[in-house]
Formats: C-alpha cells, sequence, structure tokens
C-alpha cells in the first residue's frame, strides 16, 4: 500500500462465483467452524432494527435489543468481547450516536457525545453512525451528517469519545464520504465517496491525506456505483459491491459482490445472484479471511408503487449469507421477510 499502482476499471472481472441456489438449509451448516466466534447483526424481526447475535452457521439466534427508534450497524470490537453501534434517539431526541455494550447486550455504553451546533464552525455534522474500530482499539472511525442537507463525511475519535477530528470535506453540495474501514495495520482507511460524480471506492492515509481513487466503475454516473468496502484480514484484498459492468437505471436490481488487491487492481466477482433476480451487498470478511458473510435478496422492483414501495421490497428481501472468499460455498444463515443484514464476525479467540 505504500505505493498504490494504476487504477483499474471494473470492466475486467474475473468470473469466480456461483449463485445463490442451492444454499443451506435453515438449520445452518453443521460444518461451521466454532473458532470464528459468533455473527452479531441487524435485523427488523422484532418491529424496528434491533441487533442480534447468531453462531456462524445461523443456529442460535438470540436479539440483543430492544430499542423501538432503532438499533444498527453492529460491529465488533478488536478485543472480541463488546459489540459498538449506532443507536437513533436513545438520550437526546432524534440524533443518532455510537454506543457499545457486551456480548450479551447488557452494560450499553454511549462514547459520542454528539457534534452538536456548539461545533457549527468546525463541523457540520450532527449524528454518529457507521463506527469502525482501529486494530489497536484506540480510535474510532464514524460517518456524520446533520440531517439538513449535507450529505455528510468521514470523522475519528478516540475510543472513549473524546478527540473528535474531521477526515474528509466532501466537495459538491449533497456529496458524502462514508463506509469507512481500518487497514489491519491501521496506516490506511478504506471508504466510498460520490466526489466525482458516483460512488466509487477511495483510499486515504489514516490522518485523512493521500487520497486515492480506486475504483472506475463503468456507466453514467447516474446508473454505477462501488461501495460499501471492508479489508481483509492479511490486507491484501478489499471485499465490496458495485453494479459491475452492468447498466441499471435503480443499482438495487444489479449489485454484486467483488474483491480487489488493495491498490484497486486484479478485480473479481464473486456473486451471480442478479442472474436470479436478485442482488447482493455489504461484505464483510471472517476472521481468517476464508469467508465473507454478506445480505443478499430480491432485486426486482415493484413497478407501479412508486420508489418507496420498491425500496421498501428490496429492503424486506434482505438475508444473510456466507460463503468462501472466492465466491463458492453459498450458505444462507437467515430466514425472515423483513431486513436482516449489516453482520460482522467476532474477532477469532486465541
Amino acid at each position: 500500500m505504500s505505493s498504490l499502482r494504476a487504477l483499474l476499471a471494473l470492466g475486467g472481472i474475473v468470473t469466480v462465483a456461483v449463485s445463490m441456489n442451492g444454499c443451506t438449509a435453515q438449520n445452518g451448516s453443521p460444518g461451521a467452524d466454532s473458532r470464528q466466534g459468533k455473527i452479531v447483526f441487524n435485523s427488523e424481526r422484532g418491529g424496528s432494527f434491533d441487533i442480534y447475535l447468531m453462531n456462524t452457521d445461523g443456529s442460535n439466534q438470540q436479539r440483543l435489543t430492544t430499542w423501538e427508534r432503532g438499533d444498527q450497524f453492529p460491529t465488533w470490537l478488536p478485543e472480541g468481547s463488546r459489540i459498538g453501534f449506532t443507536s437513533w434517539g436513545r438520550e437526546d431526541g432524534l440524533r443518532a450516536a455510537i454506543f457499545t455494550m457486551d456480548a450479551d447486550g447488557s452494560n450499553v455504553t454511549r462514547l459520542s457525545k454528539g457534534i452538536g451546533k456548539q461545533d457549527a464552525p468546525r463541523f457540520l455534522a450532527d449524528r454518529a453512525t457507521e463506527a469502525s474500530w482501529s486494530p489497536d482499539g484506540k480510535r474510532i472511525l464514524f460517518h456524520s451528517d446533520d440531517m439538513k442537507g449535507n450529505a455528510g463525511d468521514i470523522f475519528v475519535m478516540d475510543a472513549d469519545g473524546s478527540n473528535v477530528r474531521r477526515l474528509t470535506t466532501t466537495p459538491g453540495t449533497g456529496n458524502f464520504s462514508h463506509n469507512p474501514a481500518w487497514s489491519p495495520d491501521g496506516n490506511w482507511i478504506v471508504f466510498d465517496s460520490n466526489r466525482n460524480g458516483s460512488d466509487e471506492i477511495y483510499v486515504m492515509s489514516a490522518d485523512g491525506s493521500n487520497v486515492k481513487q480506486l475504483t472506475n466503475t463503468p456507466g453514467t454516473a447516474a446508473n454505477r456505483t462501488s461501495s460499501q468496502p471492508d479489508w481483509s484480514p492479511d490486507g491484501k484484498r478489499i471485499a465490496f459491491n458495485s453494479t459491475g459492468d452492468r447498466s441499471s437505471d435503480d443499482w438495487q436490481e444489479v449489485i454484486e459482490l467483488y474483491t480487489m488487491d488493495a491498490d484497486g487492481s486484479d478485480v473479481r466477482r464473486l456473486t451471480y445472484t442478479t442472474d436470479n433476480g436478485e442482488s447482493s451487498w455489504d461484505p464483510r470478511w471472517s476472521p481468517d479471511g476464508k469467508r465473507i458473510a454478506f445480505a443478499s435478496g430480491s432485486g426486482a422492483k415493484i413497478r407501479d408503487g412508486g420508489d418507496k414501495s420498491r425500496h421498501q421490497q428490496w429492503m424486506d428481501s434482505r438475508e444473510i449469507y456466507v460463503m468462501d472468499a472466492d465466491g463458492s460455498n453459498v450458505q444462507r444463515l437467515t430466514f425472515n421477510d423483513v431486513f436482516d443484514g449489516h453482520a460482522s464476525w467476532q474477532p477469532t479467540r486465541r
């Protein structure tokens, strides 16, 4: 990563994966590796977005939070015994903030203090989401926006919620930078941004400098996207979702999973779910780098329902799957008629 090679357009992809047909039965896979701990995830099955826990084969699913206004974006802290998440309006109205809790849902603690009006000269931010802990556990990346049309940027703070610093100032009204994730050595941050007209994946140094674009997705700006990157545990590959070389007036119909080298080269397509009217997104590596968890479901439109109904159908069809890192051996872990997603693997217990 010290010198990034030339950018590679996603048109040159390697076919290495299978479709979602023939997935595991609802009881999960008996061959799951117990050393991989648990998977924490989001589900709307209880009537609101809450956080759940399950084994890596999908068994023993347990609800951890019951907050009616929503808890989202769960992620394991590097030490593997606590879970970070975003909660909406727990303490101060509509604002979202970052919390942690024990793996059984107890001992909920607020970290982000909110970046409100008192900081307006420095920040345009008002709510904190999408937390990502640094490998040493000392810093937290997050995305924040002000709910007033400023689409948001990436910030970093110390693990206790102090010393908040802004890392990106995305050019253009309503443009954003979000979905940040640390490299395993803590020196780089991968994220996605629409600063150049379409959503693409970038890297930057841990202090926000040295920003470099990794993807250049084919198509027009209105119908292409590459987003939600996640760094492999060995630092060599980045998983992400992308419209790739397919064109649609709705990215939800054609989004698939890919991996690439950390410099943007050697792009490989992993899933072919759109061949069956589905789509896949939000890949997350297992601690050993051998498997990837992700969400997948129907990508079809509701032709007469308008944008809201179409988006609701897309959300309600999301389920969590795992596959090998080359796209093979796909297994379904959740079975609901509501949203299941935002999976995060518990760090390996030594």
